[in-house]
């Protein structure tokens, strides 16, 4: 939650939003377009995604 409000993530580039549909069996990426705000990405976490941090390290 901390690296969501105190830095600027993009979706595609910083964090990935993943869904995965057990009806299809494949995964749906759930990204919106630019910065990732921190309730809609629990909000998506929330209804069964999974969020990928692409290098969480630059953010400690």
């Amino acid at each position: 939650d901390d690296i969501l409000r105190d830095n600027t993530l993009e979706y595609g580039e910083n964090i990935d939003l993943t869904f995965y549909n057990p009806t299809t069996f494949k995964k749906e990426r759930h990204n919106q377009e630019g910065r990732a705000r921190p309730a809609v990405v629990w909000d998506a976490y929330n209804e069964g995604c999974s969020v990928r941090i692409l290098n969480p390290h630059t953010y400690s």
